[in-house]
């Protein structure tokens, strides 16, 4: 019998400590309105001893009052701190936010009330509205000028770009999941690096494995401020970093990808994000690490095509063979 008594909020950060906690304030909003037991789990890879003091400080009050737990591990990745979420976490529903999202109200009890009605759904996708990227319903304006005061940086309209969030993909920064299911089919692989197709990989692996278990809910969309500095980016000029920006997208190439006209359209969307991105053709001095990016990335995914990296148990059952 599923117990809908309780669920948990994950938040993975790096790097910016203050966005996580006004985000630990969003969930506490929630508390309240929802008819279960809301824990939170912060998983912070952020190194401790960097921390301002006085947000240490407020950290430690969050936890000796029972508001958080806040974890500190040892290996950074945006896919090991999901995994290290999903091991230490009891309840089995789980909604993964990413540190800097605004949340609407009755946000958590839609997920809740989603999975209560339909039991054979293991996942839910949720709209993501970007800063400065999307056209916004009145509520996320509304939202947006609690904090900000004035709507003016939601304001921008762009008819191509109306919402990120896929009905049939759970996007990283606001999805949910029953916690059994994820590990059934192995979680996140730790083989992507960063915050790039991450969550495309498991979402197809998930409904490979249980055919039709993802659900849309509109109501469960959150406001993404794409916080300026921390988080997943990978700026650094070198191969590696290079690889790192395209690791979920080969994998997609490799592992999911069907038919020639299939591979061939994600291939070109690969080269565009690597060695054709626009800042790797202005300065052709980019050029000679973003294709030992690109051809470690790919080799890297042609290799573990089959195979989920990841520290649970019969990882590999999302996969079709």
């Amino acid at each position: 019998m599923m117990d809908y008594n309780s669920l948990t909020v994950a938040i993975c950060t790096l790097n910016r400590t203050q966005f996580a906690l006004n985000t630990l304030e969003e969930v506490i909003r929630q508390k309240a309105s929802v008819a279960a037991k809301v824990n939170v789990l912060v998983i912070d890879q952020t190194a401790e001893e960097t921390i301002d003091s006085k947000l240490r400080h407020r950290i430690k009050e969050m936890v000796e009052g029972q508001i958080c737990e806040w974890r500190f591990p040892s290996k950074v990745g945006l896919t090991t701190a999901r995994n290290a979420a999903l091991s230490e976490i009891k309840d089995e529903i789980v909604v993964f936010i990413d540190d800097d999202v605004l949340l609407p109200p009755g946000y958590l009890q839609s997920y809740l009330d989603m999975f209560k009605q339909y039991p054979d759904v293991y996942g839910i996708a949720g709209p993501v509205y970007h800063r400065k990227m999307a056209e916004y319903p009145v509520e996320a304006l509304s939202l947006a000028d609690r904090e900000y005061g004035t709507g003016e940086q939601f304001t921008g309209r762009n008819p191509d770009v109306k919402l990120i969030g896929w009905k049939d993909i759970m996007v990283g920064c606001n999805h949910a999941i029953r916690r059994s299911k994820a590990i059934e089919v192995g979680g996140y692989d730790e083989g992507v690096v960063g915050g790039y197709h991450e969550d495309t990989d498991f979402t197809f692996r998930l409904d490979q494995a249980y055919p039709g278990c993802i659900a849309f809910n509109p109501d469960t969309w959150v406001v993404h401020l794409r916080a300026p500095s921390g988080g997943c980016r990978i700026n650094q000029n070198n191969s590696h970093s290079e690889a790192g920006k395209l690791s979920g997208f080969c994998l997609l190439f490799f592992r999911h990808t069907t038919g020639f006209c299939g591979k061939l359209d994600v291939l070109k969307k690969i080269l565009r994000s690597g060695p054709l991105r626009r800042e790797n053709l202005v300065d052709l001095t980019r050029q000679p690490a973003a294709w030992a990016g690109f051809f470690s990335a790919m080799w890297d995914a042609f290799k573990y095509r089959d195979q989920v990296r990841s520290p649970f148990p019969r990882a590999n059952e999302g996969l079709t063979k």
